[in-house]
């Protein structure tokens, strides 16, 4: 969906500024689809938008983007989680394409994915500065807790634009990766790797 409304033709171009994306269908399918589930709507990346946001933020003023923020020790293991269990190769690229990617994807696997997260963490920091009134910055770990809270939250931050919103159901609370799952000496070498 949002490779074709972005006119994104590989996950390698996400941040190609020279896709130009036509934001007149973009916020016709979307209002469409709101108007479908008669209500707000939680689309997913931000990675998308990010890229785009001052664009995003012209076309859908009334919209609130949220930042789920993270340890950056778990984000790099779960990045090198799934690699080992989705790439055929570790050095496969996996998740995100970050604005310095050309300069990460030769190194070795944990400096790729150190650099990865590392290097998104500033991009959205950077992205979103001008924008707080716009963007909720949430917690992943109170989100996992206390999932009700946290939706609790960000419909209050909805309610001077739309009004009272009906939550449909409680959320189903989950709970955050344990990095005890993961390979210790994996685990040290990105946290030293993180570091700097």
């Amino acid at each position: 969906f949002w490779h074709k409304m972005l006119n994104i033709e590989s996950d390698e171009d996400i941040n190609d500024s020279d896709s130009q994306p036509d934001f007149n269908e973009l916020v016709v399918t979307l209002n469409q689809m709101a108007n479908i589930l008669a209500g707000p709507i939680v689309h997913k990346p931000l990675e998308f938008a990010g890229y785009r946001l001052e664009k995003f933020m012209e076309a859908f003023p009334t919209s609130l983007f949220i930042l789920l923020k993270r340890e950056p020790i778990e984000v790099a293991c779960s990045i090198y989680n799934t690699r080992s269990k989705k790439c055929e190769n570790m050095s496969d690229w996996w998740s995100v394409f970050p604005p310095n990617y050309n300069n990460l994807k030769d190194l070795p696997v944990l400096e790729q994915i150190g650099g990865q997260v590392k290097s998104m963490n500033r991009f959205y920091q950077t992205a979103t500065a001008s924008y707080s009134d716009r963007v909720l910055e949430l917690n992943y770990e109170r989100l996992c807790e206390d999932p009700g809270l946290v939706l609790d939250e960000v419909v209050e931050r909805l309610k001077p634009t739309y009004g009272e919103i009906k939550k449909l159901s409680t959320p189903i609370l989950t709970k955050p990766r344990n990095l005890n799952k993961y390979d210790t000496s994996v685990v040290e070498q990105l946290k030293e790797i993180l570091k700097d």
